[in-house]
Formats: C-alpha cells, sequence, structure tokens
C-alpha cells in the first residue's frame, strides 16, 4: 500500500482507536467524561490547548501530503526522510506505537482519562505497562521518545508515583 494511503487510514484509525473509542468505552461503563480539559487559563487546559494545535497540524501535514502533494513540497520535507526504506521504518515504528497506546489504554481500565481529573479519583496503575514509567501512553504517542521514558531516573519515577498516589488519596 503506498504511504499517501496509509497515513490518512493510520491517522483515522489512530483517532478512533486511541481518542473516540476509549473515551467512549470510559464513558459508557463509568458515566464520566474522560476528556478533562475546560477551556481555562490553568496550565492543564494550556497543554491541552497545545496538544490540539500539535495534533491539528500532523492531520494537516497528512493531508497535504496524501492529497496535495504539489502543496506538500511547498513546506519543504527533509529529503533524506523521503527514502523508502526510512519511510517503512516509519510505517512499523508507527504500527507498534499504535499497538503499545491501545494495550496501554485497555490496561488502564476505568482508569484512563485525557488529562488531570480532579473530581473523579480513581486507582493508580502500576501493572502492565504500567510498570514502567508514568505517562507511557504519552511515550507511546510520541514513540522516538519512548526510549527516553524507559530511561528515566528510578528516584524521579518513585517521587512521581508518591504525589499520583497522594493526589488519589
Amino acid at each position: 500500500m503506498s504511504l499517501r494511503y496509509f497515513l490518512p487510514l493510520f491517522l483515522f484509525g489512530y483517532l478512533l482507536t486511541a481518542f473516540i473509542w476509549r473515551s467512549f468505552v470510559v464513558w459508557k461503563r463509568t458515566g464520566v467524561n474522560p476528556v478533562t480539559f475546560k477551556g481555562t487559563d490553568s496550565a492543564h487546559d494550556y497543554i491541552g490547548r497545545m496538544f490540539t494545535l500539535l495534533f491539528s497540524v500532523i492531520v494537516i501535514v497528512v493531508l497535504l501530503y496524501s492529497f496535495w502533494p504539489h502543496i506538500y513540497r511547498l513546506l519543504i520535507p527533509i529529503e533524506w526522510l523521503e527514502q523508502y526504506w526510512i519511510k517503512w521504518i516509519g510505517v512499523t515504528l508507527l504500527t507498534l506505537s499504535l499497538g503499545w497506546t491501545m494495550v496501554a489504554q485497555v490496561q488502564m481500565g476505568q482508569s484512563w482519562r485525557i488529562g488531570i481529573d480532579e473530581r473523579h479519583r480513581t486507582v493508580l496503575v502500576t501493572e502492565g505497562f504500567h510498570l514502567l514509567p508514568l505517562q507511557r501512553t504519552v511515550g507511546s504517542v510520541t514513540s522516538p521518545g519512548f526510549p527516553l521514558h524507559i530511561c528515566r531516573v528510578p528516584r524521579a519515577e518513585c517521587q512521581t508515583r508518591a504525589i499520583s498516589q497522594n493526589r488519589a488519596s
């Protein structure tokens, strides 16, 4: 399959499985909206807006690449990344990151949220993929950063877990 067709299909599948499907499952089981951004001036909501902006740029670039390549060329793509074998390494990493994200989200169960939910406390999940550092879904979403998450200093991990557990109680 050509990358021009794969990328928009993958992006649609990723949005469907990583955000829409999981949000629906958690909402259906708990009655709680797992999307916790409210549009205030807090740092939490600012990060949510920046994530939305970044994801929108990704969607635009994928659409330009797939359907309007002549406009995509105006964005001055990095030529050495256009090599066949590098593209398929990217496809492999995308596919692995989607699988990783789905497993991590399922293992979160009813504790899965987008953002920090201050009103509806949940248990801190520490099993499965979650034996690794906190924010593993973000590590999956940003797969090039994943090795950095594995190599974090254990002391910082313990401090993060302690803070999260204090917030949960």
